[in-house]
């Protein structure tokens, strides 16, 4: 998986979840801003595969300075079913993040030196998003993280998905829902189907 396809993937997904930080984004430009993340990461989980067939299983990180324990936890969860791959903070805006994101970090009191970001797309088009802030919690990240991305999708929904309290937001443009799980400084996201979304949540800490 090359970093600047990843970067896409990741960067229309907090697209998604950011823009009201900056802007108060309205439901129609999420909307937007949705379909272009499930784009992405269908393309991004087809190189995924391709890349789980040379090596199953394996792990791939952006620089040997990315977060392998954030890396090691998601592929825990993941298993052989898709491969995933990470990077700092710095990696991350220099790849092309916007303003919204330098905000949001503000808004927990962080700096770019706190943030790593995993990603993995599994073979059965589930995509999955690990994003740490270290020094920061789950009340934290529900806060600014969670009520931002159900401004913009007009409200979530919080239920049991996989034995893990999280948010659910239904996508009205797709097939496929978000999911959104709280653990200690790190917030999970996650699009596709629930029965996807379940077997990886119940594998996570």
């Amino acid at each position: 998986m090359t970093t600047r396809l990843a970067s896409r993937g990741l960067i229309a997904a907090l697209a998604l979840a950011l823009a009201a930080c900056s802007s108060g984004g309205t439901s129609s430009s999420a909307s937007s801003s949705a379909s272009t993340s499930e784009s992405t990461a269908a393309s991004a989980s087809s190189e995924a595969s391709q890349s789980a067939g040379e090596s199953t299983g394996a792990r791939s990180s952006f620089g040997i300075n990315g977060d392998p324990e954030l890396s090691q936890r998601l592929q825990t969860a993941l298993g052989s079913n898709g491969n995933v791959v990470s990077m700092r903070g710095d990696q991350f805006l220099a790849a092309g993040a916007d303003q919204s994101m330098k905000d949001f970090l503000a808004g927990v009191g962080a700096q770019t030196s706190d943030m790593s970001i995993a990603f993995a797309a599994t073979a059965d088009g589930l995509t999955v998003y690990a994003m740490r802030i270290l020094g920061t919690n789950e009340s934290q990240l529900r806060d600014k993280f969670g009520a931002t991305v159900g401004s913009g999708m007009g409200g979530t929904q919080e239920t049991n998905v996989g034995g893990k309290k999280v948010l659910s937001i239904t996508n009205p443009t797709t097939p496929s829902n978000f999911y959104l799980y709280f653990k200690d400084d790190t917030v999970y996201w996650m699009m596709g189907r629930e029965a996807q979304a379940a077997t990886i949540l119940s594998k996570l800490p």
